[in-house]
């Protein structure tokens, strides 16, 4: 839950949440124009960073308590990966982070793969996906780590209709296991969302 949340930058209120509530097991979407404040928002919920006003509470069973840094797996803008490494070991990047041993991290890698549809691509070298790929192995790394958030800033962002339709699909299946919440302008995500939050309209 978002309560009276505001984040000012160089004097300018960026962002301005009055309520909001993500449903644990669910997938929200984050919409608005261009400098509304989707990623702004994005890294408050994250833990990234502090916001000037206001909580953001997570109820994950019968806790609540603030969001920090270890709740969430990020998906930002741009995939990120190490062009030269295969896909596997980007992905099992995600569980080492957390401790996990090279063993067990590429077996979960090897299990993420598979929930995006690309298992068969784990010895591929990451410079040769394509962008629609690209973006999933992103989506299996945040997958490979084991915390109840996963967080998307415009991951159908550039791609075409068909890899889009790809990664909306991951993503809905994800919402059965985690809350998964997206900045997106892309239809074809928002129609897979249970709750969108309009920053336009504020």
């Amino acid at each position: 839950m978002v309560a009276d949340v505001s984040v000012t930058f160089s004097g300018r209120e960026v962002l301005n949440v009055a309520s909001a509530t993500f449903i644990d097991g669910g997938i929200c979407g984050i919409v608005g124009p261009s400098g509304s404040g989707k990623s702004s928002l994005l890294s408050v919920i994250a833990g990234l960073r502090e916001p000037d006003t206001g909580t953001v509470v997570f109820h994950h069973g019968n806790e609540a308590r603030q969001t920090s840094r270890d709740d969430v797996a990020w998906v930002p803008q741009g995939a990120y990966l190490l062009p030269e490494r295969s896909v596997v070991d980007n992905v099992a990047i995600g569980a080492l982070a957390e401790g996990a041993n090279l063993l067990t991290a590429m077996a979960r890698a090897e299990v993420a793969l598979d929930q995006v549809g690309l298992r068969d691509r784990g010895t591929a070298t990451a410079s040769v996906l394509s962008g629609g790929e690209t973006q999933r192995v992103a989506l299996a790394r945040a997958i490979c780590m084991s915390r109840p958030i996963i967080i998307a800033d415009e991951p159908t962002a550039s791609l075409d209709r068909d890899a889009a339709q790809n990664v909306a699909e991951v993503l809905g299946r994800l919402q059965a296991e985690r809350l998964v919440i997206v900045a997106t302008h892309d239809p074809l995500l928002m129609a897979q969302c249970d709750i969108i939050l309009d920053l336009g309209s504020r």
